[in-house]
């Protein structure tokens, strides 16, 4: 998880001149992830899908905190290529956290099957492989899943 908080503040530049450093992304998501402990998780995919859950939501909510006006207000922009190594998609070429969860959550009453694949990717680092694994998809199926969702995604940020 550690490689992933990593990752995750390199590409969207939330650790640069900040507080957030990984050790401490890792520390609060596993707080998090530790109030279900009473509750274990079912299964593999049961756990990815909240862990990726919990490490979006650390960061928006660290990203709303650093925008605020009395802490400057400057919101850090990111492009979805430096993201995750994927392609961005065309129209779209930088995007903020706080668009990415916001269209992220409009995508999920629509489509939660996109919607779990995009967060399972973005925030999960999961590959396309992983993700057939742990939701017990085709690959093919996860392929086309993260392609229309990716598209919608940037449908609704344009928005």
């Amino acid at each position: 998880m550690r490689s992933l908080a990593l990752a995750h503040l390199r590409s969207l530049e939330v650790g640069r001149g900040g507080t957030l450093q990984p050790t401490v992304l890792v520390n609060e998501a596993y707080l998090r992830l530790s109030d279900r402990l009473p509750a274990p998780f079912a299964n593999r995919r049961e756990f990815f899908a909240f862990a990726s859950r919990v490490l979006r939501h650390i960061l928006v909510d660290y990203v709303r905190q650093r925008s605020r006006q009395k802490r400057g207000g400057a919101m850090q922009r990111v492009t979805l290529e430096a993201a995750r190594g994927a392609a961005a998609p065309k129209g779209v070429a930088t995007i903020d956290l706080l668009s990415l969860h916001q269209a992220l959550d409009r995508l999920e009453t629509s489509h939660p099957d996109h919607a779990r694949v995009v967060e399972l990717r973005f925030f999960g680092g999961l590959t396309h492989k992983e993700i057939a694994d742990v939701s017990g998809s085709s690959l093919s199926t996860v392929e086309r899943q993260w392609s229309v969702g990716k598209r919608r995604l940037a449908l609704l940020m344009s928005a």
